[in-house]
């Protein structure tokens, strides 16, 4: 219940970038160091020989724990990629350049 309720006021905050309709992940510094913690206190008490009868909640906890740094940092990976090429292909040059992967860009967006 602990870790459920230190999770419970933790919000990833998504803002919007520039004027491009696109929305990115804040710096979730907070957020990934909590889940952190809360991964190897799940852990620990996976080990612990009186977790019996919490077993099934430790387990599903730990998976979704999991689950969520998974899902930060693939998010993470393709938001960085992303800011990497939106300046280059938001330039009208590389348009004219590049249109085949330009036009690939712009669908991706």
């Amino acid at each position: 219940d602990k870790m459920e309720n230190e999770r419970k006021p933790v919000n990833l905050e998504v803002i919007p970038y520039k004027d491009t309709g696109t929305f990115i992940m804040k710096a979730a510094d907070e957020v990934s160091q909590l889940l952190d913690d809360h991964i190897v206190m799940a852990q620990a008490m996976s080990f612990s020989p009186f977790k019996k009868p919490f077993e099934n909640r430790i387990l599903t906890w730990e998976s979704k724990l999991r689950m969520t740094q998974d899902v930060m940092e693939e998010w993470g990976i393709c938001q960085r990629a992303w800011l990497y090429l939106e300046p280059i292909f938001s330039s009208e040059d590389i348009n004219r350049q590049l249109p085949v992967e330009s036009k690939r860009y712009q669908t991706m967006d």
